[in-house]
Formats: C-alpha cells, structure tokens, sequence
C-alpha cells in the first residue's frame, strides 16, 4: 500500500486530499517505470482521487505500460471513500487472466462469482 491504510480512517478531507492522487499521479507514475524498467507486473495499493471523490484502489502496473486499476466495491472504512462500480479483470503478457478484488470484496461471494464469469485463470 503506498500510502498506508491503518491510519486512513482517522483522517479527515484534508488530510485524505493530501494522501490521496489520481492513477496518473507521480506514485502511481513511478511504480510504472519500475514496472517497465524491471519487465515484471507490480501492484500496489492506494488511496485514489479522481473527479472530487476519493477510492480505496489498486493497480497493477504491467511491463508494457498499462496499469490495470480496480476499486473496492464495498468501501466502507472511510464515510469520505466511494464505491467502485465494476469488476476488474485483465490479460497479463505471460498468458494469464487475472482479477482483483480488494479485501471485504472477496467476502460476498458474488463478487467472487462475477469476477470468475469474466474468465480470470487464476
């Protein structure tokens, strides 16, 4: 997690609006370039901001540019974090399709369920 994650529920907007960063931003931005760099697939946790609401994401970024990035469906540890809206599933370059879900996610089992109907092998 690149910004942590225990201490993110004390913190009120301001402080989330310090922590927090697009998917574009310079974290993000330079985990991709150790991707690349490195030719491995990294991911990372982190507090997202996008369009005045905040995300508890996470990206993979792949060896080829691309960052897959999914938000927590059921975010519930922070009244100011949002919910995402879709499931996340990809083609890595070593012919494996994977999904992710982020923590509390894996406990409803239809998440699970959607998720493995997109066709994830592992």
């Amino acid at each position: 997690m690149l910004t942590g994650y225990w201490h993110v529920p004390k913190l009120d907007k301001t402080g989330l609006d310090a922590l927090a960063e697009p998917l574009s931003g310079p974290s993000m931005s330079h985990v991709a370039a150790l991707a690349s760099d490195r030719g491995i697939a990294i991911g990372v946790g982190f507090v997202e901001s996008e369009g005045g609401k905040f995300y508890n994401s996470y990206a993979v970024c792949m060896p080829d540019g691309q960052v897959h990035c999914h938000r927590k469906l059921h975010a519930w540890e922070h009244r100011l974090f949002s919910s995402g809206n879709r499931y996340t599933v990809f083609d890595t370059p070593w012919g494996i399709r994977v999904g992710i879900l982020i923590c509390w996610d894996n406990n409803l089992i239809e998440n699970a369920r959607a998720t493995a109907l997109m066709g994830p092998n592992c």
